[in-house]
């Protein structure tokens, strides 16, 4: 016999019809289907180690200064900062020449044109940096949420 055949008894008949599911029978499946993959996405949503990675924020360096002046980012997200200019530059944290607000911002050399240093900010709070060759002119704010 067929497996998609079934042995149907109409009165004291015996017949062999091909095996459909009812409408309810699809709706039934189609809803457990939908509960089943919802279910394993809002498990795959809920994993903490589900979390985004880090991004990475950019500050040029121009001959007036920072752009932006002032940028927000999250606690572990990194900045790069891109020499635009054709002067060196070297930004660092408040105060010159300590840099002691925060310590893991200070670039431990000039950048050169077209180059770039990259900082971490794993500690929350708004810190204000400053470019320690140029610490009158070149002045910004950084915000980690």
């Amino acid at each position: 016999m067929d497996e998609h055949r079934a042995t149907v008894y109409i009165g004291n008949t015996k017949q062999a019809r091909r095996w459909r599911p009812s409408k309810r029978t699809l709706i039934s499946m189609a809803a457990a289907a939908v509960l089943v993959i919802g279910s394993v996405l809002a498990l795959i949503m809920t994993r903490k180690d589900s979390v985004l990675p880090p991004s990475v924020a950019t500050v040029e360096i121009t001959e007036t200064g920072f752009n932006p002046l002032v940028i927000k980012v999250k606690k572990g997200d990194r900045i790069q900062w891109v020499n635009k200019d054709s002067r060196l530059h070297q930004p660092a944290a408040d105060p010159h020449p300590t840099s002691s607000s925060l310590p893991s911002l200070k670039s431990n050399e000039a950048i050169l044109k077209d180059e770039t240093y990259t900082a971490v900010f794993e500690k929350s709070g708004t810190f204000t940096y400053h470019d320690f060759l140029d610490p009158l002119n070149y002045q910004a704010t950084i915000i980690v949420e």
